[in-house]
């Protein structure tokens, strides 16, 4: 069974912070965690403005 892209993606992102000193992982956790809430935002602005166009 191939690993979907999401698993692929979490293994790099673990590979990548196993290197980095703790305050930079603290950094890349936080820009991750702003970078997903962006994302949400984005998505359900989407929805409210494809239910506005109807």
């Amino acid at each position: 069974m191939r690993p979907n892209k999401r698993t692929l993606l979490r293994k790099q992102r673990n590979l990548v912070q196993s290197g980095l000193p703790s305050s930079l992982k603290s950094l890349l956790f936080e820009e991750q965690s702003r970078v997903r809430r962006l994302q949400r935002m984005n998505l359900k602005q989407g929805r409210i403005d494809s239910f506005c166009i109807r």
